[in-house]
């Protein structure tokens, strides 16, 4: 069983790293037998190290000590493409928003240590033999090994869904000044005189091509809250607190420090993974503030629009977009998305397409992007749409989160408030066997309860349930 604490990560471990029973030990266990398979963990995360700064940019690495939870080793050769690359990135939740502030480039693995981090006197460590990553064994690069400029190459060449990238990197060997290539966060967004309540947590994220290939790569995150201490500005004192959240991306921090966010996980076919984070406040006055985040894990094929409909009388304010920069020769555009409100129909963010733009600014893997608003409408569900940016089928996927509720409902599913009371009850009941007689009438979709497309028989059980339970 994946040790996963949440209900959704449960999930997307479910989908990616189901595994068969525990390898026996022999010939450092190959994988050469049906079923075997490796699945890289990172067991820990601690140590972070600041690297200086140039100008009011500030570079910071960090240790990250891998597992290997499978049945077979896996791969760890320097001098091929066979090993794994690790991303290093940095969030902060403050003032409800979850925001991801920093990333660095890769660090390429190299010859492997088989410690017991991950071991068990029932499932011992069984070396690798230092090309390979033994069965329940783990490996430690340290913060300075992962800061090292020398073994850092760029996310563009790495397709996080296969794992497969080019081997040598570009510009793999070449070194700079002390932030270039690393981790790298402005100085405002961690300065603690800036950001009063603040919370910080940093990930680290593991690729590789044999457990892709494998189907085992969708667990690879982890994440650890960080503690941002003022010791005499412009600089600053790091440590981490708490346990390390093994196999959760980072978004999964949001929903364990902030009543109210609800994740969904968007899985592109023959691609990767997407999480997507929503929350809604009651501001009061009629006003509420709509919140998401969404990050990609492993999807290659990445985001260039995100879109929320909306009622024909809603009205948006305060509408905004965040992402995290690109940095050290990455070519990717750093406009920001902008939105497009269109009344009674909905706002969307979006950037370039493809075919204008193959460097624009997607969503691409292990980067988190924020879309938000405030609206004088409550909320209730109904699908939103991520634009895919690379080509294929696909071209868009869908997302159920909660979204404003406008007038005549006419942009919710499932709420089964049929006469728009703010309510589903026992008066919702003609008008929703109305709809189920003919479901081609623009509010059919208020009683589609299972979110199948299609009102109809199916529904009547669920919407009898919310009735009695509005």
């Amino acid at each position: 069983m994946c040790p996963i604490r949440h209900t959704l990560a449960l999930l997307a471990c479910a989908v990616v790293c189901a595994l068969p029973a525990i390898a026996e030990p022999g010939d450092n266990n190959p994988c050469d037998e049906p079923g075997e398979v490796p699945d890289i963990i990172v067991g820990d995360i601690r140590n972070v190290l600041i690297k200086g700064h140039v100008g009011d940019i500030w570079a910071f690495s960090f240790t990250t000590e891998s597992c290997n939870v499978g049945t077979c080793h896996a791969d760890w050769f320097f001098t091929t493409a066979a090993h794994p690359v690790i991303s290093q990135n940095m969030f902060r939740l403050k003032n409800g928003r979850f925001e991801q502030i920093g990333q660095a480039w890769l660090k390429h693995g190299f010859s492997t240590l088989d410690d017991p981090l991950c071991a068990t006197p029932e499932s011992p460590c069984i070396p690798g033999g230092g090309q390979h990553l033994g069965v329940n064994c783990s490996d430690t690069y340290t913060g300075f090994l992962n800061g090292q400029q020398s073994n850092m190459g760029p996310k563009f060449e790495v397709n996080a869904s296969t794992g497969v990238f080019p081997y040598p990197a570009t510009d793999l060997n070449t070194t700079g000044n002390g932030i270039y290539k690393r981790l790298q966060v402005p100085h405002d967004d961690l300065d603690p005189a800036l950001n009063a309540g603040a919370k910080y947590f940093f990930e680290a994220q593991y690729v590789t091509a044999d457990e892709s290939a494998a189907g085992t790569g969708g667990n690879n995150n982890s994440w650890r809250e960080l503690l941002v201490e003022d010791f005499g500005l412009p600089s600053f004192a790091m440590s981490q607190t708490g346990p390390t959240m093994r196999e959760e991306p980072a978004i999964l921090a949001w929903q364990a420090n902030e009543a109210g966010v609800q994740l969904e996980i968007v899985q592109v076919p023959g691609d990767g993974l997407f999480w997507v984070g929503h929350n809604v406040t009651d501001l009061g006055g009629g006003m509420y503030r709509y919140e998401y985040a969404i990050q990609n894990t492993t999807s290659h094929r990445s985001a260039r629009s995100f879109s929320i409909g909306l009622g024909n009388a809603t009205v948006l304010s305060n509408v905004g977009f965040h992402d995290v920069d690109y940095h050290s020769g990455e070519p990717f555009d750093l406009t920001d998305w902008p939105a497009t409100v269109t009344p009674g129909s909905d706002v969307t963010w979006s950037t370039d397409t493809f075919a204008a733009d193959p460097n624009a600014n997607a969503l691409r893997w292990a980067t988190l992007y924020n879309f938000y608003f405030d609206a004088d409408a409550p909320p209730c569900t109904a699908p939103a749409t991520i634009g895919l940016f690379r080509p294929g089928a696909p071209a868009e996927a869908s997302v159920v989160v909660r979204v404003p509720q406008g007038t005549g409902c006419e942009n919710c599913h499932g709420t089964g408030d049929v006469n728009c009371s703010g309510v589903a009850d026992i008066a919702d009941v003609p008008g929703a066997a109305a709809l189920w007689v003919d479901p081609s009438q623009p509010l059919s979709k208020l009683v589609d309860m299972n979110f199948d497309g299609v009102p109809d028989g199916r529904d009547i059980p669920l919407f009898v349930t919310k009735v009695l339970s509005p």
